[in-house]
């Protein structure tokens, strides 16, 4: 299924939305591991050496409900 292109900008103003709604405040650091289980209710499993054996630090489960995470 081909990828439909999104222009930098669109991508920008899309993630700027994503934080207004779910990370209302300047503080930083962003608690993204909070807003993906608590406000997207998806699971974040770590996961051992995902880097050193494939390469990827993170990896979104084809269901969309679970993120494995290198520890």
């Amino acid at each position: 299924m081909p990828r439909r292109y999104v222009r930098p900008e669109d991508l920008e103003g899309a993630a700027a939305g994503f934080l207004r709604r779910h990370h209302p405040t300047p503080d930083l650091p962003v608690p993204i591991e909070e807003i993906v289980e608590f406000d997207l209710g998806m699971n974040v499993i770590p996961l051992p050496n995902l880097y050193r054996d494939f390469q990827i630090e993170s990896w979104l489960s084809h269901d969309t409900r679970s993120i494995y995470v290198d520890l």
